[in-house]
């Protein structure tokens, strides 16, 4: 008996390690970073050719708490930026910058997340976040003479989903990797071009099938104990 009893209490050590951050009453810290970079290249003809890239980051702090076991309720504050850029390519080699176009935006969103346990240290986790967003962007044409620039401040409100894996190394620190698959929103914009400006409205369904949709993030359990 005394055998079979030590046999089992590294297991339910293991156990309250592993399934202790996820109690009601846990206090949930962190949050996920993202960032994405492609570049392609097109040729116009034998002496020129176009090279376009694109990256974006996305940073989205997080606090949230288990009003009951493995549910959370929490509020984020999301960032993210992009930036895009058309560049002519002789075949010197010489490089013209044709358009560039930068973005930013900031947003405070609350979100319930769902953990399902899988085993001792890992866990799936479905989540939805209902949010409010700023953004600023602007997209100059550099090839154009005088250069022009076009300007657009948006507000939206939008809607995403996430699932993903938690893996939990210690009772106090959980690693997540993440995805977006699905979001919808409807974003009202402003737009300024020169001396005029005019409204715009737009809604829609977003899937996240590139890069930029998976996030790789690190939360931090605070419990009672």
């Amino acid at each position: 008996m005394k055998k079979i009893i030590l046999a089992i209490l590294p297991l339910f050590l293991i156990s309250l390690t592993a399934f202790g951050q996820l109690e009601k009453g846990t206090i949930l810290l962190g949050g996920g970073i993202g960032y994405s970079s492609t570049s392609s290249q097109s040729e116009e003809d034998v002496a020129v050719a176009r090279e376009f890239t694109n990256s974006a980051f996305n940073i989205s702090p997080d606090v949230g708490y288990f009003f009951k076991p493995k549910w959370v309720l929490g509020l984020s504050l999301p960032i993210s930026g992009s930036n895009q850029k058309t560049t002519s390519v002789s075949s010197s080699g010489s490089e013209t910058l044709q358009n560039e176009s930068n973005s930013n935006s900031i947003g405070i969103a609350p979100f319930v997340r769902k953990y399902i346990s899988m085993s001792e240290v890992f866990s799936f986790f479905l989540q939805a976040r209902v949010g409010y967003y700023h953004s600023r962007s602007e997209f100059t044409n550099f090839s154009a003479s005088p250069n022009t620039s076009t300007n657009t401040q948006s507000k939206e409100f939008a809607f995403d989903s996430t699932a993903g894996m938690a893996y939990f190394p210690k009772k106090w620190l959980g690693i997540n990797l993440s995805i977006s698959p699905l979001s919808f929103s409807t974003c009202s914009s402003q737009l300024e071009n020169g001396h005029s400006s005019s409204d715009q409205k737009s809604s829609g369904f977003d899937l996240g099938l590139d890069t930029s949709a998976i996030t790789l993030g690190v939360n931090f359990f605070l419990t009672k104990k």
